[in-house]
């Protein structure tokens, strides 16, 4: 009778401490971030639109934490409304582009390390051109510190990895010479 509890026990715990995957929250793969704001005299300022965002997965409760096309167009859009790139008019001269080709993640471990590949492309829609096409890596490292609870711990280093794809975006354009 005691061996049958102490496992039903070890199973409860090992369930609670798992949890159900939860998808990854477009806020929280924002980047708000004063330092990012761009030049007042940049083309980019103002001037720019999140198109199309493919790639992304929905989250199955019973399996993994992951992000959703919907989510990352989200984070993005809102990104660049706080880095002063979105237009508020939707045919803005630059459109960008993105398509999630990799969100590599662990299966188990005590620190999540997640890492983000997004391929964007930015078009000037007066001339068609391209004016950016880049693949763009980023890890994020999400410990138990963070989180005891291993699948929280994996959505927070998917939100993290997004997050800084994002600000390495950002930095890019930033240089980027029209």
């Amino acid at each position: 009778m005691i061996k049958h509890t102490s496992k039903l026990c070890t199973i409860a715990i090992i369930t609670m401490l798992a949890g159900c995957a939860s998808p990854a929250q477009m806020k929280n793969m924002s980047v708000n971030s004063e330092s990012l704001k761009i030049e007042n005299d940049s083309p980019l300022r103002k001037n720019m639109t999140v198109r199309t965002v493919t790639g992304g997965s929905e989250t199955n409760p019973m399996w993994t934490s992951q992000v959703s096309s919907k989510d990352l167009k989200g984070a993005l859009t809102s990104s660049f409304k706080a880095t002063e790139l979105q237009s508020d008019n939707p045919n803005a001269r630059y459109a960008l582009d993105a398509a999630m080709i990799e969100l590599n993640q662990p299966f188990i471990g005590l620190n999540m390390t997640v890492k983000s590949t997004i391929d964007y492309t930015v078009i000037d829609t007066k001339t068609n051109s391209v004016v950016f096409d880049e693949s763009i890596s980023a890890p994020f490292t999400a410990s138990p510190g963070d989180s005891l609870v291993g699948m929280r711990r994996l959505r927070l280093a998917n939100e993290g990895a997004i997050r800084e794809n994002i600000t390495k975006l950002i930095k890019e354009l930033q240089d980027l010479e029209l």
